[in-house]
């Protein structure tokens, strides 16, 4: 629902409920992987568990945040909901 209402435009919309199921993300282990989410608890477990799997992982500081506040919408970039 989150990803719908906007997310940064390229980004892929991937739930940490269906990675134990995959075997791949799409991207190659040897590419950093930057995740985000609006508080910032689910893209930590995300961070860790795609490290568990081998790949090189950064958490998004601040996540989407606010407008007028922290983090992706609070520093005023871009997002789409396409």
């Amino acid at each position: 629902e989150e990803y719908r209402q906007g997310h940064i435009p390229g980004s892929v919309n991937l739930p940490l409920q269906t990675l134990s199921g995959r075997k791949s993300i799409g991207v190659g282990k040897d590419s950093p992987v930057y995740v985000y989410c609006y508080s910032g608890q689910t893209a930590s477990q995300t961070m860790a568990a795609l490290r568990l799997k081998g790949y090189t992982v950064y958490n998004l500081s601040g996540g989407m945040g606010a407008e007028g506040g922290s983090g992706w919408l609070g520093a005023g970039y871009e997002v789409t909901a396409r």
